[in-house]
């Protein structure tokens, strides 16, 4: 199994996260900070979701197609936004609303063109609408920043998922 360490770790990250910010949440932060409540919990959680993130791509197959190229141009829409947001522009929300939604049209978009469909996909579009929709209206602050917890929360069951049934290194693979 070569990527059991990797995904041990990316567990144990998740743990120990989610019980971080239960914890913060509970009984209060571990460390006071003007800008996070529970700023190392928070480090944790995010970067098992990354390592998360990097492994579900790295298994899917997305990176063989031609979506592969268009969710390219979108997060460089994306990454031009976020340039124009540090230089205070007054038109940095809208490129960078018009990049979170085009990522979610090019996703829904292959996954309707996908011949066949498995519980694992339905998963994976659930996550990637959820995060991006999310991350647009947290964006033009029409909903709080605690509602992204959703899409980690699916993030978490995909991530489960692929683990226990998809992973091919996995025991309880039965394809």
């Amino acid at each position: 199994m070569k990527n059991k360490a990797l995904i041990t770790t990316t567990l144990l990250l998740l743990a120990i996260g989610i019980a971080g910010n239960i914890y913060s949440y509970l009984v209060g932060p571990l460390v006071p900070s003007e800008f996070f409540n529970n700023p190392l919990e928070y480090f944790i959680l995010n970067v098992a979701i990354y390592l998360a993130i990097y492994q579900l791509i790295k298994a899917g197959t997305i990176t063989k197609t031609k979506y592969w190229h268009l969710l390219n141009g979108a997060f460089s829409i994306i990454i031009l936004g976020v340039l124009f947001k540090i230089q205070h522009w007054v038109v940095a929300n809208y490129i960078l609303g018009f990049g979170l939604g085009a990522i979610v049209l090019i996703y829904a978009l292959r996954f309707k063109n996908k011949t066949q469909k498995r519980t694992f996909d339905y998963l994976k579009l659930m996550w990637v609408c959820s995060f991006f929709i999310t991350k647009a209206l947290v964006l033009n602050k029409i909903i709080g920043q605690e509602y992204s917890y959703f899409s980690v929360f699916i993030l978490i069951i995909t991530y489960l998922y692929f683990v226990f049934t998809i992973n091919p290194n996995s025991k309880l693979n039965r394809t």
